[in-house]
């Protein structure tokens, strides 16, 4: 895994369905952190190809139909094609075999398409074999997709919702598109998900949406009731199915999966320190915010409207009791939409976490070897300067630094 490709981007533009970009942001969190930022990314963003260079895969969740997008189309095409991963879900690919692999330009190309090939949302054309490739995203919502067992490699998962539907792939001989998981439903049996080898990236298609957790809404209620009648055990059974089977498909995208998934599914409070030989630059710091940084409460917190979030700062104590609520609520399963308000533990005067509160690093040792270094350098900070290095802000399980710093 290059250091820089440390973000998964989930689309979340207005065409995405609340539920389906919850779903697909907390599982994909689950799976990857802390391995991967798991964030969303607007359409407006994913156009303008800034996102690129840090993306290690780009995953669209089911939704209503997306419109093409010239410019997206040709964003998303050229990253997978310099070494990008892609993961589609409810989508519903049709394949067509045998372009003319020769044609000239781009504008050619685009002549030679069907009306259907010119107005998809995304289109691959397979190097080896000539085939196009075309997905579009819009398939059935999830409370009224069928439910189907799936198979991948020995491994079997039930009761997921097939929502995309594939055309086509049957006639084609001799390409990179590679059938992964097939779907069976009584006595039919079709293809749930394929895979692509495009440039030097990949694309898995899924019709299948595997980001859906079954034990809770709105799977649970239709598998819990007759015909099914699921008890709460096997609810539990059945999702830990679905949770192997997607950790199968992002290892066959190349991703790097912890051994274990994240216990923290939502975000912790942030913890703003600064060196106790200077804790005025705390002080400076909340002043900048316009807080008067002597108003702080550990019980009550001082809220700051952004506008992208809302932020809570409580004046950090011994107890931290804050901050233990909040890990005892980080592993259970809570919808992006209600992250807000985010809350800072401000460490004022002298005060700084144990590793008990920051697991992740020593933030005493931090500044006392931040001191040493200065000292042996002959860099005597004095009393009343700010240097790099004396103040930062532990984060363990936060939601997209860009929106946190954007305003």
């Amino acid at each position: 895994m290059s250091p820089e490709n440390m973000n998964v981007l989930v689309y979340s533009g207005p065409e995405i369905l609340a539920s389906s970009l919850s779903n697909c942001i907390t599982s994909l969190r689950t799976l990857l952190v802390p391995n991967y930022a798991v964030q969303s990314v607007t359409r407006q963003a994913l156009s303008s190809q800034a996102w690129v260079t840090t993306c290690a895969m780009l995953v669209f969740p089911a939704c209503r139909s997306l419109s093409f997008d010239p410019a997206l189309r040709t964003t998303v095409e050229q990253y997978i094609r310099h070494g990008g991963k892609l993961l589609t879900l409810g989508a519903s690919v049709k394949v067509q075999a045998h372009e003319e692999t020769n044609v000239a330009s781009p504008q050619e190309r685009l002549h030679k398409l069907s009306p259907f090939e010119r107005d998809t949302l995304l289109l691959f054309t397979d190097t080896v074999s000539g085939t196009r490739v075309s997905i579009n995203l819009g398939g059935r919502p999830v409370e009224s997709a069928s439910l189907v067992t799936v198979s991948m490699n020995g491994l079997r998962a039930n009761h997921l919702p097939y929502s995309g539907n594939f055309q086509g792939l049957e006639t084609v001989e001799g390409s990179n598109l590679e059938p992964i998981i097939y779907a069976s439903d009584g006595d039919d049996t079709r293809l749930a998900a394929a895979k692509l080898s495009y440039g030097k990236g990949m694309v898995i298609f899924s019709a299948i949406l595997i980001d859906h957790p079954l034990t809770e809404e709105p799977l649970a209620s239709r598998i819990s009731t007759p015909p099914d009648s699921l008890s709460s055990d096997q609810l539990q059974n059945y999702d830990a199915q679905r949770q192997q089977l997607s950790r199968v498909v992002l290892d066959k995208l190349d991703l790097l999966l912890p051994e274990k998934a994240s216990a923290s599914v939502s975000p912790l409070p942030q913890i703003l320190t600064c060196t106790p030989t200077k804790p005025w630059i705390v002080d400076t710091i909340m002043k900048a915010l316009s807080m008067e940084p002597d108003t702080l409460r550990a019980d009550e917190p001082a809220v700051l409207q952004d506008s992208n979030d809302t932020f809570q700062y409580f004046r950090a104590s011994d107890k931290w009791d804050v901050l233990e609520q909040a890990r005892e609520k980080s592993g259970e399963r809570r919808n992006p939409a209600t992250w807000n308000p985010k809350q800072v533990l401000v460490c004022r005067d002298g005060l700084l976490p144990s590793t008990v509160q920051t697991p992740l690093f020593d933030v005493g040792s931090f500044y006392k070897e931040l001191s040493d270094i200065q000292t042996r350098s002959g860099h005597t900070a004095e009393k009343d300067r700010w240097r790099m290095g004396e103040a930062f802000m532990y984060g363990e399980v936060v939601t997209s630094t860009q929106t946190l710093i954007d305003k």
